[in-house]
C-alpha cells in the first residue's frame, strides 16, 4: 500500500492536460480535420467495391483498416467540448460548437453506413464461414454482431436521413425541456431555489416543510407540463416509427437487441421483481413507522430517517476507498490514485457546473469522473459507485478498440460492487444508531434502484401503447399512468395526489426510453456477485478478469464466466436474496429503536 498521498489530490479536471486549452488550440482543429480526412480516406478506399465480402484476406485487411479507423476518427473534440459545458452551463461558445461540431462529423460520418451495411448483406453461408476462420478470430464478435443486426437494417439513404435528424428528432426536444427546467425557480420559506436544488432539498426537510416544498414543486411541473406533453409524444411517436420502419415488434426490442439481452432473460427479471414486490411495501410500511407518519406522502419516499454525524470530507472517503481496494488487489488501488493524483476527477459543485454524478470513458481517452461532493457518507458511496465504472473501463482498456467499453446491461455491476464493498468497510465501524441510519439508506437506493426502475419501464410501454393507439396523449393521461406505476411499487403506506403524477416533466430517464430495465439488472446480478465473492465461491482475481472482459463477450457469457447464468430466474433471485436480508436487518435494528 502506497502511503497516503491525499494532500496531492487534484479536485478539478484538468480539461487543458487531457484534451485542449482552447478550442483555438491548434490541436483541435488538427483533430477535428485528422477525423474528417480518416472518414473521406475510408470511403475511398472501400466505396464501391464487393472483393471484401468474398475473400478472408481482403475482409480481413478491411477491418483492420475500420480498426484503425477508430483510433484515427476520435471522439476527442466533441468530448472536450461536452466536459466544458458540464462543468460550466453558460459556456455558450462551447455549446454552440458542439451542436455544430456534432452536424459536421454526423455528416462524415454517414460516408461509412455503407459498409456496415454491407457487411450484414453476406449471405448466410459466407456468414458462417468467415465466423470459422480463425484468421478472423479477432473480428468474429464484430462480424457475429453485424450478422445479427442486419434483419433491421434499412436502405443505405434512409440510414443516412435517420442519422442526420437524430438532433431535431431527439436531442433538440430534450435539450429544450432542460433548458426550461433548469429557468425555473422554486419560492419557499423565503427563498428562490433553482428547480434541481429544490428537488434535492426535500429528503433532508422535517416533515410538514417537505410536504409543502413537494407541493410546490409539483404544481411548478404541472404548470410547464404542455411542453413536456409535446416532448414526449414527439419522441415516443417517433420512436414508433423508427420501430415500424426496422420492423421491431416491441418498443424494447431494439433496446434488448442493442444490450444483447433476449426477451426471456427481460422476462426472468420482470417475474422475479414482480414476485417479491411484497420487500418494495415491507420498507415503505417500516419507513412510515420511522417517520412517525399515519401514511407517507411520494415526498416522502428518500426522506431521511436520520443524519450520520461523521466529517467524510472528500479526502477521507478518498483514502478510505484507495485503502479498501488495496486489501482486495493493490492494482486497483493503483487506479483510484492514478485517477486522484492526474486531475481526472471534479470533485465539488459550483455555479453552472452541472448536477448529479458519473463518470465517462472513451477510446484513446481519459476516464474522467464528475462529483458534486457535499462533505456527506452519501458522497462517499457515489464516489465509489463512479469510481467503479472507472475501474471496468479502465480494465476494459486491455481489449482491442471495438471490445473496450460493456454493454448498458452490464453497466451498473462494477460500480454497485465496489461501492458494496466501500459501504460495508465504512460502516463496519459506524455505531448500532449510525448503522440503522446508513442501512435504511442502503436499502432504500436498492429498492428505487430495483422496483422504482422496473415500474418505470412498465410506465414506458404503457406510454408507448398509449402513444401508438391515440396519436397523442394529454398530459393528465400520462400523470395518471405514471401515478398507476409508482402505486404499485410504493404499496398502501404511500398515499398519492393527482399533482404527484406530473413528476414525469422531471425524469430524465423517460427521454430515453428501453434502458432503465438495465439499472434492476445490473443491481440483482451484482449482487448475485458480491454475494459469491463473499461466500468464497470466486476471488478478488476473477472479479479483475471479469470486468477486463469488455464487450468482448455478451452479457450472458460474461456472467457465464463467474458462474451466473442470466437464462434461469435464480441469477435474479441470489441478487433479491441479498436485498430480503439487508430489509430484514433493518428491520431487527429498528425493532431495537
Amino acid at each position: 500500500m502506497k502511503k497516503d498521498t491525499g494532500s496531492k489530490i487534484k479536485t478539478k479536471w484538468n480539461l487543458a492536460k487531457y484534451f485542449y486549452s482552447g478550442v483555438k488550440d491548434p490541436r483541435f482543429s488538427k483533430d477535428v480535420e485528422n477525423i474528417k480526412r480518416a472518414y473521406v480516406q475510408f470511403e475511398k478506399k472501400y466505396k464501391g467495391r464487393t472483393d471484401y465480402l468474398t475473400s478472408t484476406p481482403k475482409l480481413l485487411q478491411a477491418l483492420k483498416d475500420s480498426e484503425r479507423l477508430m483510433t484515427r476518427a476520435n471522439e476527442r473534440p466533441l468530448l472536450y467540448l461536452h466536459y466544458r459545458t458540464d462543468l460550466d452551463s453558460a459556456d455558450a461558445e462551447a455549446e454552440a460548437l458542439s451542436a455544430k461540431l456534432s452536424r459536421e462529423l454526423t455528416e462524415y460520418g454517414n460516408r461509412l453506413v455503407f459498409f456496415g451495411l454491407s457487411l450484414r448483406k453476406i449471405p448466410k453461408a459466407k456468414q458462417k464461414q468467415f465466423l470459422n476462420d480463425k484468421r478472423l478470430a479477432r473480428y468474429h464478435r464484430e462480424l457475429a454482431e453485424a450478422f445479427r443486426l442486419a434483419p433491421y437494417d434499412l436502405s443505405e439513404p434512409e440510414e443516412k436521413i435517420l442519422n442526420l435528424t437524430a438532433q431535431t428528432r431527439i436531442s433538440l426536444w430534450r435539450q429544450g425541456m432542460e433548458k426550461l427546467q433548469n429557468k425555473q425557480i422554486i419560492y419557499f420559506d423565503g427563498k428562490k431555489l433553482p428547480l434541481a436544488k429544490a428537488i434535492n432539498s426535500i429528503p433532508e426537510l422535517p416533515t410538514k416543510k417537505r410536504r409543502e416544498l413537494h407541493k410546490n414543486i409539483c404544481l411548478r411541473l404541472r404548470e410547464i407540463s404542455d411542453f413536456a406533453e409535446s416532448e414526449l409524444n414527439a419522441l415516443y411517436a417517433g420512436k414508433y416509427t423508427q420501430d415500424k420502419l426496422r420492423g421491431f415488434k416491441t418498443p424494447y426490442e431494439s433496446s434488448l437487441i442493442g444490450h444483447e439481452i433476449d426477451e426471456k432473460t427481460l422476462k426472468n427479471l420482470l417475474v422475479v421483481v414482480r414476485q417479491h414486490q411484497k420487500l418494495s411495501h415491507r420498507f415503505f410500511a417500516l419507513k412510515k413507522k420511522f417517520l412517525g407518519v399515519p401514511y407517507l406522502s411520494y415526498a416522502d419516499r428518500g426522506a431521511a430517517i436520520g443524519k450520520i454525524k461523521k466529517s467524510f470530507a472528500f479526502n477521507k472517503n478518498f483514502s478510505t476507498l484507495r485503502k479498501v481496494l488495496s486489501d482486495a488487489n493493490p492494482h486497483l488501488a493503483t487506479i483510484v490514485e492514478t485517477m486522484g493524483t492526474n486531475g481526472q476527477i471534479d470533485v465539488y459543485p459550483r455555479k453552472g457546473k452541472t448536477g448529479g454524478a458519473y463518470c465517462s470513458s472513451s477510446f484513446k481517452n481519459p476516464t474522467l469522473i464528475l462529483l458534486n461532493d457535499v462533505g456527506s457518507f452519501a458522497s462517499g458511496t457515489t464516489l465509489a459507485h463512479e469510481m467503479g465504472h472507472a475501474i471496468h473501463s479502465e480494465l476494459s482498456k486491455i481489449q482491442p478498440p471495438m471490445y473496450q467499453g460493456y454493454s448498458t446491461a452490464v453497466a451498473e455491476t462494477a460500480s454497485t460492487f465496489f461501492e458494496r464493498m466501500f459501504f460495508e468497510r465504512v460502516v463496519s465501524s459506524f455505531s448500532e444508531k449510525e448503522r440503522l441510519v446508513a442501512l435504511h439508506d442502503s436499502v432504500k437506493d436498492s429498492v428505487g434502484t430495483i422496483f422504482r426502475q422496473i415500474a418505470c419501464f412498465h410506465f414506458e410501454q404503457d406510454l408507448h401503447k398509449a402513444v401508438r393507439e391515440k396519436g397523442f396523449v394529454q398530459k393528465e393521461e400520462i400523470a395518471e399512468m405514471m401515478n398507476k406505476r409508482m402505486q404499485g411499487y410504493l404499496g398502501p403506506a404511500v398515499h398519492l395526489t393527482e399533482d404527484d403524477g406530473y413528476y414525469f416533466v422531471w425524469w430524465s430517464h423517460i427521454r430515453h426510453p428501453g434502458y432503465v430495465y438495465t439499472y434492476a439488472y445490473g443491481e440483482l446480478l451484482s449482487s448475485a456477485l458480491y454475494e459469491r465473492y463473499c461466500n468464497g465461491k470466486i476471488s478478488i482475481n476473477d472479479i479483475i478478469q471479469f470486468f477486463s472482459l469488455g464487450d468482448s463477450m455478451s452479457p450472458h457469457e460474461l456472467f457465464k464466466t463467474v458462474g451466473i447464468d442470466t437464462h434461469k430466474p435464480e441469477a435474479f433471485l441470489d441478487g433479491m436474496k441479498r436485498l430480503e436480508g439487508a430489509l430484514k436487518e433493518l428491520e431487527k435494528l429498528a425493532a431495537k429503536k
